[in-house]
């Protein structure tokens, strides 16, 4: 799908950032979750809640067309800073 591609492109820029700023390398599958159910002010996704892919509605939270959502890259840096740090 073309969300490979993207979130690729994007974690690869915050683990750029995550080496200039704090001399650490961060990736796991778990994070994409724990950026999502952090209660704060940041967004580190654009939830997705209309629409379909034509088999499946996008709903609020996790659904089947979007995942997460659309990544807001400048909030996940921020929350992962955080979870890393």
């Amino acid at each position: 799908s073309a969300a490979s591609p993207i979130w690729a492109a994007g974690q690869s820029l915050v683990n750029e950032g995550l080496i200039k700023q704090l001399g650490k390398y961060g990736y796991s599958p778990r994070i994409f979750y724990l950026a999502a159910n952090k209660n704060n002010s940041m967004h580190p996704y654009y939830d997705v809640t209309r629409g379909n892919n034509l088999y499946y509605p996008a709903t609020p939270g996790w659904d089947y067309p979007s995942g997460l959502g659309t990544p807001n890259l400048a909030d996940y840096y921020q929350v992962v800073c955080q979870d890393i740090m």
